[in-house]
């Protein structure tokens, strides 16, 4: 199978964790596809020796002179890399038919041949509905609204970009880089979710939807609404860390994250993400804070009650 990534040199050990999670649920030859603008040979090397035992090809391909001349708008939450698996379609080589795009949050816990070899019913995409499928017409934004409503109607079955499996041969020549530039000027450059919003805009009629809850689950919305480990292994095959991520000390963590350390422990990585988590943990103020937090949220609570207590008294309510 062909599995592609991008990412700059911050996530690196992550991209290792996701791709090993790839290889070990999925043995036999895959071809590794690297898009990046920042990697150093280092950093490729660590890469290919992590995921030596597997047996696979790392194909690094870097997109720098390609979007060195750009002013892609960009965020604290959003790197310039979102948009690299834009240029899939122009820069992967002739013998690529097909390709899984993973962002490097996930963890693959199944096999995912089935699905990689079943027929696109003329489909660019396939994809699977965002956030769990929870979100409504008032969840998005109005600039949002107005270009994909006429689009998509009020269904509205709005895609998440994080997990892919992309039709490079029907995509090839069809759409190239410039397609999608042309489209965030459409846009007048206002996504909210940059490439997510223009792969939604521009691929709306030629999507395959997969299950969410098998292909692109969010993992903290699972947790949330009563999704524990056994369920997620028993039902998934795919599981996002979006938002918050489970190597990070500054956030609520749970169980599920299980399935992102016990990934983690295969690498080579392992201890340098433990170190990294344990010294966040002794100098990240969160706990502190969140602990300050909930007993001034305490505080404020007891002196309301207490103040309606003594309202209804006056009224020789006890």
């Amino acid at each position: 199978m062909n599995v592609a990534a991008s990412f700059n040199k911050k996530y690196v050990n992550y991209a290792i964790v996701m791709l090993t999670s790839f290889c070990e649920s999925n043995p036999g030859h895959n071809d590794v596809f690297i898009m990046h603008s920042e990697l150093e040979k280092e950093d490729i090397e660590k890469l290919s020796s992590a995921l030596q035992k597997y047996g696979v090809d790392v194909t690094p391909i870097d997109v720098s002179e390609e979007i060195s001349n750009l002013n892609l708008p960009v965020t604290v939450d959003w790197s310039p890399e979102i948009y690299y698996r834009l240029l899939l379609p122009d820069k992967l080589p002739e013998h690529v038919d097909k390709v899984f795009y993973l962002d490097v949050d996930v963890i693959v816990h199944g096999s995912l041949q089935e699905l990689y070899e079943e027929d696109f019913e003329g489909a660019d995409l396939r994809a699977c509905y965002d956030s769990n499928n929870t979100n409504t017409l008032d969840t998005y934004k109005d600039k949002v609204k107005e270009m994909l409503l006429p689009l998509y109607g009020e269904e509205f079955p709005y895609f998440n970009s994080s997990v892919l499996l992309m039709n490079i041969a029907q995509m090839r020549g069809k759409y190239t880089f410039q397609t999608y530039l042309d489209a965030m000027e459409k846009w007048d450059y206002k996504m909210s979710a940059p490439d997510q919003d223009i792969l939604n805009y521009v691929h709306h009629d030629k999507v395959k939807y997969m299950n969410w809850e098998e292909y692109d689950l969010f993992a903290k919305m699972a947790y949330n609404a009563g999704w524990r480990y056994e369920k997620v292994k028993e039902k998934n095959k795919i599981i996002h860390f979006a938002g918050a991520k489970p190597w990070n000390f500054d956030n609520t963590h749970y169980e599920i994250e299980r399935f992102w350390w016990d990934c983690a422990a295969l690498t080579p990585v392992y201890k340098e993400l433990l170190e990294n988590f344990v010294e966040c943990a002794l100098t990240n103020p969160y706990l502190e804070n969140e602990a300050i937090r909930l007993c001034n949220e305490n505080k404020e609570y007891a002196k309301a009650i207490d103040e309606v207590m003594q309202i209804l008294s006056r009224f020789g309510v006890k």
